[in-house]
């Protein structure tokens, strides 16, 4: 059986590559003093001669290791080697007393892996490590989250007090309040870790962890692990270390000498700029062979992995159960490789909570539509996850969970939800449709353009889509995919750019259609699902109705067999 915690910490030490330490005692290693004795002539010699400058005499050369000369010093250099060690790169920054220290560190440091930071940059005082802290939490907030471990590693006792104190700075921030909560010396939020340490020679204390330079990586590594201990983040850490690992590999596939051919092939087709699309299914395709040549979804998500999985949720005594059945824990791990057939074949023994001996009527069973929920600890946790996995693999794009750089605009094409604004005044649903115009009708446009949209319905018994509207709230939703239900709006689009872009309004996009409406994007489908509806739209278009024999009709559609009686 794999051991899940040491396989997550594997995921995080093929990712992790940076880490920035900012410390105001560095120093790199023992120091060398020259000494130079002075010697004087003797005074109040007898035959009163004045005192005479001294002679220098031999000098003496000696070694002082710096680490012991003041507490709350750090051995650079060592630490810099132990990361060496791991395959790491560590970047340090030593301010001086005066400095713009936490402008100069906010670049390096919002990109590093992790960020090691002293408590006291200056004289007994924490501000500037607050500030740090803050501004890169406020950066990573910005960015619509990201994974974060910062390590306070101090000389200061008292772990525990600090990580108070540091949260309350970060408390203070609105847009910050809530996103951590304390644990022990650690504050821990869902991609965020910052963990108090102790450096060696700190004084005695009650709350103390003394970590030396020499293993403060591997701590480190172990600390970033907690922040992906699941089989999709480990996963994740997995796939983008492939990629990272082989990013140069990549760079090094497209030299110059291509250039002349890349050009050719926008200069001999209809529409050149979609050979911009060409270009980047060209790169992308290069980067999935990276993660797909490391093997990391075998790596990562094989068989002994979730059986590990299934393993660890036993020990940690959770119960496989519905609201009124429940499953023993050696079925659930015949799930892992039987899959659907394996399931069905344990239904007769799903049994009552707690009580083996007394199986579950049909009716009270756990059915395989609703297999999340045994795997959380009640319905609404399984629900939210369900819904949240269901967002990430139907939508490229939503705001609030994209990283989204600051020139950029929705263009409006074929996936595009919009949720229509309401005027001061209008009361009832707002309306929410679905554009299905093709992407190549969406682009190079020279005039006012009617875009068909398909209507998205918040009621009824069935979904088809999971969506988060103008109010953040997740739905579950209908798009109707009958032609009946599409209706055509029109936009006129951006002169210079010649589509219709939406408009920035502070955190929001906005599209403007002609008739004085504003609609707010909701996001963007991925391009094979959206083009997927728009083929069952299209087949419905195409569909031929024509009168048939209902045997026949039953007959190809399966229902009936050869040979049948009544």
């Amino acid at each position: 059986m794999i051991n899940l915690k040491a396989h997550y910490a594997d995921s995080a030490r093929r990712f992790l590559q940076t880490a920035i330490v900012i410390d105001d005692q560095a120093h790199f290693g023992p120091t060398i003093t020259t000494v130079v004795p002075v010697l004087h002539s003797p005074t109040g010699s007898v035959l009163g001669a004045p005192d005479r400058p001294g002679e220098p005499a031999v000098a003496v050369t000696v070694e002082q290791d710096a680490a012991d000369q003041q507490t709350g010093s750090l051995n650079a250099k060592v630490l810099t080697h132990a990361f060496m060690a791991r395959d790491m790169i560590c970047g340090l920054y030593r301010p001086e007393p005066g400095e713009a220290m936490v402008d100069r560190t906010a670049g390096a440091a919002k990109l590093a892996d992790i960020v090691v930071v002293d408590w006291y940059l200056e004289p007994g005082s924490s501000r500037s490590a607050k500030e740090i802290v803050v501004r890169l939490l406020k950066s990573d907030r910005a960015d619509n989250g990201r994974l974060r471990l910062i390590a306070v590693y101090t000389s200061q006792p008292g772990r525990e007090a600090i990580a108070g104190e540091l949260l309350g700075e970060i408390e203070g921030h609105s847009e910050l309040s809530g996103m951590l909560l304390q644990d022990g010396p650690a504050l821990v939020g869902s991609d965020t870790r910052i963990i108090v340490l102790n450096k060696r020679n700190t004084q005695a204390a009650a709350d103390l962890e003394e970590v030396n330079e020499e293993t403060l990586p591997d701590r480190l590594i172990s600390e970033f692990a907690c922040l992906s201990q699941s089989l999709l983040a480990s996963f994740s850490l997995s796939a983008v270390a492939a990629i990272r690992k082989g990013a140069h590999h990549v760079l090094a596939l497209y030299t110059g000498d291509l250039d002349g051919a890349f050009v050719a092939h926008r200069a001999g087709i209809p529409h050149p700029d979609d050979s911009r699309a060409f270009a980047l299914d060209m790169l992308v395709t290069e980067i999935r062979n990276l993660v797909e040549l490391e093997e990391v979804p075998e790596r990562q998500l094989g068989g002994d992995v979730i059986e590990a999985w299934v393993q660890s949720k036993v020990a940690s005594g959770h119960k496989f159960r519905g609201e009124q059945a429940e499953i023993t824990p050696s079925d659930v791990q015949t799930f892992v490789r039987g899959g659907a057939d394996a399931f069905k074949a344990s239904l007769p023994r799903q049994h009552a909570h707690g009580d083996p001996s007394q199986l579950v009527a049909e009716g009270s069973r756990v059915p395989i539509s609703k297999i999340s929920r045994i795997f959380y600890p009640d319905s609404p946790a399984a629900r939210r996850a369900v819904q949240r996995l269901a967002r990430l693999t139907t939508f490229q794009r939503e705001p609030g969970r994209t990283r989204i750089p600051e020139d950029w605009s929705p263009l409006l094409t074929l996936g595009t939800l919009l949720q229509e604004i309401q005027a001061e005044g209008k009361h009832g649903p707002a309306e929410i449709l679905l554009c299905v115009q093709p992407r190549c009708d969406s682009v190079r446009l020279k005039k006012r353009t009617p875009f068909p949209m398909q209507g998205v319905s918040l009621s009824g018994d069935h979904f088809n889509i999971i969506l988060r509207d103008s109010g953040s709230v997740v739905q579950e939703a209908w798009v109707s995919l009958k032609p009946m239900d599409t209706v055509m709006v029109q936009f006129d689009p951006d002169a210079a750019r010649r589509g219709v872009i939406a408009t920035r309004d502070q955190e929001r996009y906005i599209f403007s259609s002609v008739d004085g409406r504003r609609w707010l994007w909701l996001g963007d489908m991925k391009e094979m699902k959206a083009q997927q509806w728009a083929m069952d739209l299209g087949s419905r278009i195409s569909g031929v109705g024509m009168d048939e024999m209902e045997h026949m009709r039953l007959a190809a559609e399966r229902k009936l067999k050869r040979n049948w009686t009544a």
